[in-house]
This record gives C-alpha cells, structure tokens and sequence, in this order.
C-alpha cells in the first residue's frame, strides 16, 4: 500500500500473462494512475536437477539466495585461479558481485 512502482520479477516465459494482468487491473478500475506496474524478465532459472522451477509447487529460491550463490560461485571460480594461499584482492571481489549477478 502506498507504493507508486509494483516490481514482479519472473522470467521471460511469464511476459504476456503480466501484460494481460495489469491490463485488467487498468480496466478494472484496480490500480490507481500513479502507480505503475512493471514485469521484469530474465531468463529461466533451473534447478540443480535441470528442470524449470515450479512456483505453483512451491519448489523456488528466493531471488536474493539465488544471486548470492551465483556471486560466490563467481568468486571461487576466480579463487582457484589464484596461487595458493592467496586471497581475492576487494576489486577481485566486486568483479565476482558483478559476474555473479550478470549471470
């Protein structure tokens, strides 16, 4: 309540069922003209078994556990580049932040 930008982040399979949905909610007199409902795609997300996750099974990750387990698979893979008993430097790191989200 009281917000002016409605975020749904799902993938891109789930685009024009959003734009059916907030197209009916327009006409439908349920969302107010300030607010603005916006779809944000991205690709599929797959399970460690291969297979599409189903929401309606309840068998999901929460989007931050997904991007932090993308970030620090980034940051080990960049870790076992290194000689041993080095450490990533912090810019080392932050490149791992932004691979690990970009994937």
């Amino acid at each position: 309540e009281g917000a002016k930008r409605v975020l749904y982040v799902t993938d891109a399979g789930q685009s024009q069922h959003f734009e059916m949905v907030f197209k009916a909610a327009e006409l439908a007199g349920l969302k107010p003209e300030d607010v603005s409902l916006e779809h944000v795609p991205f690709g599929l997300v797959q399970g460690e078994d291969g297979k599409k996750f189903a929401t309606r099974s309840g068998d999901t990750v929460k989007l931050r556990d997904l991007l932090d387990e993308a970030v620090r698979i980034a940051g080990e893979d960049m870790q076992s580049r290194l000689e041993d008993g080095q450490e990533l430097s912090d810019e080392a790191k932050r490149v791992a932040e932004i691979v690990g989200i970009g994937a």
